[in-house]
C-alpha cells in the first residue's frame, strides 16, 4: 500500500474558545469528579471527570457525568435541560462511553462492566454483561450502532461483539483498542503499527478479516483511535501528541485518506469516549485538567 501521496496538515489555528463550560460539583448541571489522593496506593493526586459525550436528539449535547452516576443533557448553547439517572429502572453506575442513533441509546457503565441498551421506539431495554461464549465483558470501551445491531469493543478480552435485537450471539472479531465506526452499513476500525507509527483504516468482515481501505499517515503522532466516519465519508481520528505537553490531537481525513487536517487539541484523559461526532458532521470534545480538578471547569469544544 502506497503512503507517499498522503500528508497531514499540522498548521492548525490556536485553540478556539469552548462552546460552553460546566462547573465541577454534584448540583444540577454540574459534573462530579473523583480524586483518589487519599488512597494508600496512589502517590500523586489526580482527578477524573466525565467519561463520554454524544450528539443527542434535537441538537442536544449529552455528557456522561461518570462520578455523578448520571447523564447530563445540554442544549446547543450549553443550557442544562435535563438529567438522566436511570434507564427504565436500571440505574447508571459510573456511565462512560455513550452512543446515540436510530432512536437508540447505549451507555457503558464502568463500575460493573455492563452496557445498557435502550430502544426508545419500543421502550425495550437490554442489559449486556456477557460475550458469545457466556464469558463476562471485562473492559468494554467503544460502541457503534449498525442499524438495529450494537457493536461493542471489549478491550479486556480483545474482541468486538455484535448484538442483535434478540439474544443471539452473532460475531466475535479480533479487536484492539482502536475504536469502531459504521459507514455505509460496514464496520470499520484502525490497524496501528506502533513501530512505524502509522495506521490503516480497515473494514472488518463477518469472518474476522480486516481489509485495508487507505492509510492514515501521521508518523509524529501516537495511539490513534477511530472517533467516527461522517456522512461525507470523512474519517475522524484522535491521536496522542507526544512531548512534555501531551494532548489529544483531533484529525479529520478526507474520504480518500489523502489529506489529514488537524481540527484542534484537547486535554489528555484516561477515557476514550470524550470525543465524538455530532449529527451535523462537526466534532464534540470534552477537555479538563485532570491534575487540578476541581479548579477550573469542564470545557465542551465543537470543531467544524
Amino acid at each position: 500500500m502506497h503512503r507517499i501521496a498522503m500528508f497531514l496538515v499540522l498548521s492548525t489555528t490556536a485553540m478556539a474558545d469552548p462552546l460552553f463550560t460546566v462547573g465541577w460539583g454534584k448540583g444540577d448541571g454540574e459534573i462530579g469528579f473523583f480524586n483518589p489522593s487519599s488512597e494508600a496506593t496512589v502517590d500523586q493526586p489526580y482527578a477524573e471527570g466525565p467519561g463520554g459525550i454524544a450528539s443527542g436528539p434535537k441538537g442536544e449535547i449529552w455528557i456522561s457525568d461518570t462520578f455523578g452516576d448520571r447523564i447530563l443533557r445540554f442544549d446547543s448553547k450549553g443550557a442544562h435541560v435535563g438529567t438522566i439517572t436511570e434507564l427504565k429502572g436500571q440505574s447508571l453506575s459510573r456511565p462512560q462511553t455513550l452512543s446515540i442513533g436510530n432512536s437508540q441509546l447505549a451507555v457503558i457503565c464502568g463500575q460493573s462492566s455492563r452496557i445498557l441498551w435502550l430502544n426508545s421506539r419500543s421502550g425495550e431495554i437490554r442489559t449486556i454483561t456477557k460475550g458469545p461464549d457466556d464469558s463476562p465483558l471485562l473492559q468494554p470501551e467503544t460502541l457503534a450502532f449498525q442499524e438495529d445491531n450494537l457493536w461493542v469493543g471489549d478491550f479486556g478480552t480483545s474482541r468486538s461483539l455484535r448484538y442483535g435485537k434478540d439474544s443471539a450471539r452473532l460475531e466475535n472479531l479480533p479487536w484492539t483498542l482502536a475504536g469502531l465506526a459504521v459507514s455505509d452499513g460496514k464496520l470499520h476500525s484502525l490497524a496501528y503499527d506502533a513501530q512505524r507509527r502509522d495506521s490503516d483504516l480497515v473494514e472488518l468482515g463477518a469472518s474476522g478479516e480486516a481489509t485495508p481501505r487507505f492509510p492514515l499517515v501521521a508518523p509524529e503522532l501516537l495511539n490513534p483511535y477511530l472517533v467516527g466516519i461522517d456522512g461525507k465519508g470523512r474519517v475522524v481520528v484522535r491521536f496522542v501528541k507526544p512531548g512534555p505537553d501531551r494532548k489529544f490531537l483531533i484529525v479529520r481525513y478526507d474520504e480518500n485518506g489523502e489529506r489529514g487536517t488537524v481540527l484542534g487539541e484537547v486535554a489528555l484523559t484516561v477515557a476514550n469516549g470524550t470525543i465524538a461526532l455530532h449529527a451535523d458532521g462537526s466534532v464534540l470534545a470534552l477537555s479538563y485538567d485532570a491534575m487540578n480538578a476541581p479548579s477550573g471547569s469542564v470545557e465542551i469544544h465543537r470543531f467544524d
